[in-house]
């Protein structure tokens, strides 16, 4: 854990400006579904012939101004089999060794051990705008994660995991709890259980077709001081986990410290 908090730190230094986090919404739930995680060894297979990116979130909740404006830019998400591997991008469009490093050690705090690639340097790869991104799991290719799907007109650091994952509604928001606790780290899915660190959901989600939700993790814990924000949303097909950091200067300057992000709705 010593060796990644140096890389967490640097997610910041990698990102330029730092706009106001964005805030809760809504109502929702999900089945708890058996994960299928991607192959690190498939990374960039499909490379030359650009998969159709995923439909993540349907268009009337990004297009909702109320709905977490932190998670429209995860709304597409590159097919994981259509990653470039690094082995086969030319060295002058090598990402940086520190984006790598990064990336490949957030992954090992926050993602499952029986998630993360067996190779993490095979498994990295870059999409069509070359976005670094690394496939999760040791199956076939329906995850990935990365730290460069932010928002260009909300740069704050984030982390974000997108799985395609089969999962039978109706949904609610203690069937979201139930999947993202599947995924993540134990330790993450612990501090998640406790009482002012839960998901609570967007009142924005309407039904069980889908849900989505917010937590606020403990400032001084080994996440949340970090990450304080932890977004998740999820229907029958895809549950997405985005993690938003607030560089502590920046919630330091704010009165009373970092509050509720701005912009979720109610």
């Amino acid at each position: 854990m010593k060796r990644t908090w140096p890389a967490l730190l640097l997610l910041s230094a990698l990102t330029l400006g730092c706009p106001q986090p964005s805030q809760p919404s809504g109502k929702g739930g999900e089945q708890p579904a058996a994960s299928t995680p991607a192959d690190a060894g498939d990374a960039g297979e499909g490379a030359g012939s650009e998969a159709p990116a995923w439909k993540v979130i349907p268009a009337e909740l990004t297009e909702d101004e109320h709905f977490y404006p932190i998670l429209r830019a995860t709304a597409e998400w590159p097919d994981p089999t259509s990653l470039r591997p690094l082995s086969k991008v030319p060295e002058d469009k090598q990402p940086k060794e520190v984006r790598q490093r990064v990336l490949r050690e957030i992954v090992e705090l926050v993602v499952n051990d029986e998630l993360r690639p067996q190779d993490s340097k095979a498994a990295l790869g870059l999409d069509g705008k070359d976005r670094l991104f690394m496939q999760l799991g040791k199956g076939t290719s329906t995850a990935s994660a990365s730290t460069e799907t932010k928002d260009p007109k909300n740069p704050m650091p984030v982390f974000a995991m997108s799985f395609k994952q089969k999962a039978k509604g109706p949904h609610t928001i203690e069937t979201l709890r139930e999947r993202v606790a599947r995924v993540v780290s134990p330790d993450l899915a612990a501090e998640l259980k406790k009482e002012g660190s839960r998901l609570e959901p967007s009142p924005r989600v309407k039904g069980e077709a889908s849900a989505a939700g917010m937590a606020l993790l403990d400032r001084s814990g080994k996440f949340g001081m970090q990450f304080p924000y932890l977004y998740a949303y999820g229907d029958d097909e895809h549950l997405l986990i985005l993690l938003q950091e607030v560089p502590h200067m920046k919630a330091d300057m704010q009165p009373g410290g970092a509050g509720p992000p701005s912009g979720g709705g109610k």
